[in-house]
């Protein structure tokens, strides 16, 4: 089976682009697209601690950027279509 293609206007898979200590690569261009724990949870009408259990358990895809952890907007927009059901 074929590795699924990374949309382009996101952040790249874990099991793409790494640096040297295994994490992810971030674009300049893509970091206008993620969006702040507490921007997510704003969002999704929940609070921040339920954010970080969303990317504890691996349900909402995010990066690490130095300490921060920042989630793309369109994986925002793919999590509440699965959590609903519905097509994005």
């Amino acid at each position: 089976m074929g590795q699924a293609r990374p949309r382009a206007d996101t952040v790249a898979p874990f099991h793409t682009a790494t640096n040297g200590l295994g994490e992810p690569v971030v674009k300049a261009s893509t970091v206008e697209h993620l969006l702040t724990v507490a921007e997510v949870a704003e969002h999704l009408r929940v609070c921040r601690a339920s954010v970080y259990a969303l990317c504890q358990r691996g349900e909402l895809p995010h990066v690490h950027i130095s300490n921060a952890i920042r989630v793309a907007r369109l994986d925002v927009a793919d999590f509440l279509a699965r959590a609903t059901n519905r097509p994005v």
